[in-house]
């Protein structure tokens, strides 16, 4: 008699797609590729929302994925001639950016029974179809096999883990996973393009409804993806302000302090009459010092020309205070914290939750690993360095620890009186409400690490109420 053995008894399989980049390039917009970008590139590859697997595929959990740090990139400018003017080619440049010297990338489900791995056989049948991933320009090929070996790290490919994105880090990536109802919503959309299409050839003209052949929020859902080896400093919500009216509000740099008071205070009211939970979102634990909510405004930089307002902010706090930062904000109001003015009682902005930060340029930017980084708003130093330079860079390094970061990665520093940025503030120009700050010196610094730091990077003793941001700079070399 032949025993059937139950899914825990039964060794682990996985089902694992390795994705070629046959031309070592790859310009979809986020890295790893996403789940969801794989595959609708599958139901490209077969031409069929039918094919073998698909519909298996898009009930499955989200997979493991082993992939290499994001690989250099370079600008392009392409030019597509227009029918109507063969001979102007300007009319229709498009910027695009690729990544260069693409390293294979691996997708991995775990099989729990024999009719997974029936399915899993159906997709490695489909997947060699495949034939791009990213734009049409990427050209690539998959090659699929049932494996029972667990999947790790190995060598430059680290594995990248799946979790819920109620809170995520500056390690996350943030990816569209499948979900059922994927390949239904294809198929609609695919069919909604033809009939526009036909309508074209008939009539001469077609205004697409939502004809679009890749899926936009239907079927998918999107999961935080963070290395197995990672070790991030910081669990994150960021929020957009916005007016009452619905258009965006905006601070200059040096009243930072000013936003995140107003936000601290809308923190304190979520948490209700839970004593130990107002202290976390007043910044005021009554044990570990470290144990408190963050509110850290975010300027506007990127480029020369930026203008250093704030327009977004963060709400942070230590990976192991994640689960309190997470209750806090689970008596977010529907329309966002408010903002209230401290002096008129007015209502004078929203902070709305962004959901995706890869979605707005600012936050990539600025929370995205680098080695140079320099100041917005001047670092108030953790204690008085009698104008010596190098009790100055002492001050420096503890403030660095207190951030979280270990200060033996620090390869170059320097500091000074006025700002290594377009976009800097003088000590002058900065808002305190603790008056207390003002008799502690502050510098503006520029550093280099001997590794990419992820932000965000707020230093000194004003790093909690949004004062010592520090942004990506240029190299110093």
């Amino acid at each position: 008699m032949t025993t059937r053995l139950t899914p825990a008894q039964r060794a682990p399989r996985f089902l694992r797609l390795d994705i070629r980049f046959l031309a070592g390039t790859y310009s979809g917009t986020e890295w790893p590729p996403a789940p969801a970008r794989l595959a609708q590139a599958l139901v490209a590859g077969a031409e069929s929302t039918t094919a073998p697997g698909l519909d298996w595929l898009e009930r499955q959990p989200a997979p493991m994925i082993l992939a290499t740090d994001e690989p250099p990139g370079v600008w392009r400018r392409d030019y597509v001639p227009l029918n109507a003017t063969p001979g102007n080619v300007t009319r229709n440049a498009r910027d695009r950016y690729i990544r260069r010297e693409v390293e294979p990338v691996a997708y991995l489900w775990r099989l729990s029974d024999e009719g997974d791995d029936r399915q899993a056989e159906a997709l490695i049948g489909t997947a060699t179809r495949l034939t791009a991933l990213g734009s049409g320009q990427d050209m690539a090929c998959a090659l699929g096999a049932v494996i029972s070996a667990a999947p790790v790290s190995l060598g430059r490919q680290r594995l990248w883990l799946p979790g819920e994105v109620h809170l995520h880090t500056e390690v996350d990536q943030l990816l569209q996973v499948p979900a059922p109802g994927l390949m239904a919503e294809l198929a609609r959309r695919h069919a909604i393009t033809r009939a526009g299409e036909q309508a074209l050839r008939v009539q001469g003209h077609w205004s697409p409804q939502g004809g679009r052949s890749t899926a936009d929020g239907q079927g998918l859902r999107t999961l935080a993806y963070r290395p197995s080896d990672a070790r991030p400093r910081t669990a994150m919500l960021a929020c957009a302000l916005v007016r009452p009216d619905g258009e965006p509000a905006q601070w200059p740099a040096g009243e930072a302090a000013k936003v995140a008071g107003m936000l601290r205070h809308a923190l304190i009211a979520c948490a209700g009459s839970d004593a130990d939970l107002a202290a976390f979102a007043a910044g005021h634990p009554d044990g570990d010092p470290g144990c408190r909510a963050s509110v850290v405004p975010v300027p506007s930089t990127g480029h020369l020309h930026a203008d250093g307002r704030i327009r977004r902010v963060l709400v942070t706090s230590r990976t192991e205070d994640a689960a309190v930062l997470g209750r806090l904000l689970s008596a977010l109001p529907m329309a966002g914290l408010p903002l209230i003015d401290e002096h008129t009682g007015e209502l004078v902005a929203l902070a709305r939750p962004i959901q995706d930060v890869r979605a707005e340029p600012v936050l990539r930017q600025w929370l995205k690993p680098s080695r140079c980084w320099a100041s917005v708003q001047p670092v108030i130093l953790p204690g008085l360095d009698s104008g010596e330079p190098r009790r100055t860079r002492k001050l420096l390094l503890r403030a660095l620890a207190h951030a979280g970061l270990d200060a033996g990665l620090v390869e170059h520093l320097e500091f000074g009186r006025h700002g290594f940025l377009p976009q800097s503030v003088a000590h002058r120009d900065t808002r305190l409400k603790d008056r207390d700050s003002w008799r502690l010196p502050a510098v503006h610094v520029r550093l280099r690490f001997t590794h990419p730091v992820s932000g965000p990077l707020v230093l000194g003793q004003g790093r909690n109420a949004g004062v010592g941001t520090l942004v990506p700079c240029a190299d110093l070399e």
